[in-house]
């Protein structure tokens, strides 16, 4: 048993790493920066908005 937890110790700091790699790694292609800075995304702009009294 406790063979079983250092072995899924194991695989799990492994998977954390490749994972926090992947995400952090930075290899952002132009395209995907144009994209994402485009605005041609979600806006806010004549959206509802409730009026709450104060």
């Amino acid at each position: 048993m406790k063979n079983l937890s250092l072995v899924l110790n194991i695989i799990l700091l492994l998977a954390v790493g490749y994972l926090y790699y992947y995400n952090f790694s930075g290899k952002k292609t132009a395209a995907i920066a144009e994209k994402l800075n485009s605005g041609s995304g979600i806006s806010d702009s004549g959206g509802y908005r409730p009026h709450w009294p104060m």
